[in-house]
This record gives structure tokens, sequence and C-alpha cells, in this order.
């Protein structure tokens, strides 16, 4: 990420790393610190083809779907937002589409993860031209239906901003994780006020 370009655009992924702790996003995108991913990234990486492949099979009943069409990791990218990324795959019907991003967290539903769904939400309705007022983060076992409010599309923007700030500053950003985030965190050798 260009820290110095006038249209700085920023990775969705990004707002669900910075809720969990805005740190994650000054190590990677300020000190460009390259460091080992914890085996549940990759793993995570390994699980979207394969889910990929059964949902093309299956049936839009978990979705409260008669039919739509299924765009798989669907890239958008806003300059009326400045974000960009790529949804694990959207459902469009003649009305109206839904964002459904795959997590091997088998609850996920932290505001990390909504904030993230909600940013593709605004930007798939922005191109597909029709609302998205629902997105679905999908686990293994469990599948939550998320409405896209008007106040989860405020907090993004609000998140969006205290981003781009952090990025224009490259001051690193305290962190109120707690010791539980902290042990799970790659790059907890680097916080010298943690644990």
């Amino acid at each position: 990420m260009d820290i110095f370009d006038n249209d700085l655009s920023i990775p969705i992924n990004i707002i669900r790393e910075w809720c969990f702790c805005p740190r994650v996003v000054y190590y990677r995108e300020i000190l460009n610190l390259n460091v080992v991913k914890p085996l549940w990234v990759s793993q995570g990486e390994d699980s979207h083809d394969k889910i990929e492949k059964l949902e093309k099979r299956r049936n839009y009943s978990r979705y409260n779907l008669d039919t739509a069409q299924r765009h798989f990791k669907a890239s958008f990218k806003s300059t009326r937002y400045g974000l960009h990324g790529i949804v694990d795959w959207v459902l469009e019907t003649d009305d109206e589409v839904f964002v459904v991003e795959y997590k091997i967290n088998p609850k996920p539903n932290s505001l990390g993860h909504r904030l993230q769904l909600c940013a593709y939400a605004m930007l798939a309705q922005e191109h597909y031209k029709k609302p998205c007022k629902k997105g679905f983060l999908v686990s293994d076992k469990t599948s939550y239906e998320i409405d896209i409010t008007k106040d989860l599309v405020d907090k993004v923007i609000e998140v969006t901003k205290e981003i781009r700030q952090m990025l224009t500053k490259a001051v690193k950003p305290d962190s109120a994780a707690a010791e539980h985030q902290c042990v799970q965190c790659q790059y907890l050798n680097f916080c010298n006020d943690r644990l």
C-alpha cells in the first residue's frame, strides 16, 4: 500500500484486522514487517477453494433464496468509499445482491467480521447498482445473517477514516487488546508494552 497515494484505497480485510488490534495494521502497512503467518491463515486460504467447489453444488436455502446467480471471488474498488477488496461470493437476484464471506472461525460474528462484510456490501451495492441489505458470515457449522444497517455503514466509514489517518500520520496506535488476543498475534514480539 502506498501511503503517499493521494487516492489511498484501503483493503477491506484491514478493517477486520483493525478491529482485532490497530497495531496489526501499523506493523504490516507502516513498518512493512514480514512475519510468519499463523497456521489458521493458511488453513483459511486452503479451505476457500474447497468451499467454493461445494457451494457451486448447493441450493440457496441457507440464504433463504429460491434462486440467484453466484459470483465467486468478486473484486471491487470504490473511489467513493476509498475501499477495495475481494469478497468470497456475491448472490445476485433480479432485485438485490447479498455478499457472503466464509470463515474457518466457528463463530464468525465479531464486530470486525460484521464491518468487513458491511464494507463488501457497500461496494457490491455500488457495483451492481442494486440494494444490498443483507450479508452472510458462513462457517462449516454456523451461518449468520447480518443486516446491513445505517449504523453499520457509518461505523465502516468511521473505522476507515481512523485507518487512513493512522496510515497518513504513521503513528503507532494504542491497543486495547486483551491477553487472549495478544498471545495469538504474530506481531507480539514488536509490542514492547504488551504482556
